[in-house]
């Protein structure tokens, strides 16, 4: 039986409970300004309501650990989709919590966020997606370092600003597409450029000048550039230091020879034609072959052609020896000498052989006349016969 003068007697902020259940099953429980809603240490305070509502009122926990368990969804809805923590220093604690579910866009205010609690750090995806870092606007990717701070990408391990290890098939470790006009790549040293490379693929560096060197290519096919296993200095086309003359090399150096570039140009040494040369190879690009030594007065040379003749220009009398010369032996393959002009022996001439004729055989007198001379009619001898001359 309920007692309606007990009910009467109650105000609004005195709380009315069953005296088997201890359960509020209905109604508005209101707490009046300046009271104290208390659950000991040690007790539940069980709320079967699908939603607690609290309406401007702050909620004050007294220092002590508090728990909310849940063995549901735990929901928090501000109603202005505004969820304030307090300004002071908060720490939310949540060593299970393994996903956090949010809208596909996600803001947060905080301007840094310190991650691992002293330990390093790792952001990932749960799958195979991308992982993009992406600012808004004009907005840039900063990877921050300072002398002890390395940004390290794939497994490197070496300290450097920016140190890159790892490989994929056969990609190179760093892909570089500029899609504007600038350069490829620039390097420098406290803000003066050493290094870069142009957007049409020229090398530029500095090697502690203030101007650079251009390395570009003028080739039209693909080529290939070895340096020796030397020390020493590289000369180039126009320099003034390489110890020979400026100018195109017109020579090659193949197995120990040399040759020209050209092959069919004539060589001139001493002079800048052939007449004016000391020596000369002409002929080269046609005709047969010729060598010649300028006698360095007029027009006067001795000559050898490829066809096998040797003699001299402008009526020069040609001499084979010298006081120096040994023996002179002129051996004919055909076993045959032909001697087409007068022939004057001056010292002696001795015959092992025979001496043919196929006319008559004239001995001139030394110091005659063309008609001091007898004559031996070598037609009309027979057999062998022996001749002997004498003064």
């Amino acid at each position: 039986t309920l007692d309606a003068d007990l009910l009467d007697g109650l105000n609004s902020d005195q709380f009315l409970r069953s005296d088997t259940s201890d359960s509020f099953t209905s109604g508005v429980l209101s707490i009046a300004t300046g009271t104290t809603f208390q659950v000991d240490s040690g007790s539940t305070l069980d709320i079967n309501s699908i939603n607690v509502s609290i309406a401007d009122t702050d909620i004050l926990f007294d220092g002590a650990t508090t728990t909310f368990t849940t063995n549901g969804a735990l929901t928090l809805d501000s109603g202005s989709n505004t969820l304030t923590l307090a300004t002071n220093d908060t720490t939310i604690s949540a060593l299970g919590l393994t996903t956090f579910t949010a809208n596909a866009t996600l803001g947060v205010s905080s301007t840094q966020f310190n991650l691992g609690a002293g330990a390093s750090a790792t952001i990932g995806t749960e799958t195979n997606g991308n992982l993009s870092l992406s600012p808004n606007g004009t907005g840039n990717i900063i990877l921050g370092s300072d002398f002890n701070t390395s940004t390290l990408i794939g497994t490197a391990t070496t300290p450097a600003p920016l140190s890159i290890s790892g490989g994929i098939g056969g990609n190179a470790a760093l892909i570089v597409n500029q899609s504007n006009s600038g350069d490829i790549l620039a390097a420098s040293a406290s803000g003066t450029t050493r290094f870069a490379i142009a957007n049409n693929g020229n090398i530029s560096f500095y090697g502690n000048q203030s101007v650079p060197i251009t390395l570009t290519s003028a080739a039209v096919t693909p080529k290939t550039i070895t340096f020796p296993d030397e020390t020493g200095t590289i000369c180039i086309q126009g320099s003034l230091s390489c110890g020979f003359a400026i100018g195109t090399v017109y020579w090659d150096q193949v197995n120990g020879a040399l040759s020209a570039k050209n092959t069919t140009v004539d060589l001139l040494i001493g002079g800048t034609s052939t007449a004016s040369a000391k020596f000369a190879v002409t002929n080269i690009n046609s005709g047969t072959p010729t060598a010649s030594i300028s006698a360095n007065t007029g027009d006067n040379a001795t000559f050898i052609t490829g066809s096998g003749n040797l003699g001299t220009t402008n009526a020069q009398t040609l001499t084979l020896g010298g006081s120096t010369t040994g023996n002179i032996v002129i051996d004919s393959g055909s076993s045959a000498i032909t001697l087409a002009d007068n022939t004057t022996v001056t010292g002696t001439l001795g015959v092992t052989g025979q001496v043919t004729s196929n006319d008559s055989f004239r001995i001139l007198e030394n110091g005659g006349t063309p008609t001091d001379y007898g004559t031996l009619d070598v037609a009309a001898l027979t057999g062998d016969q022996t001749y002997t001359f004498s003064g």
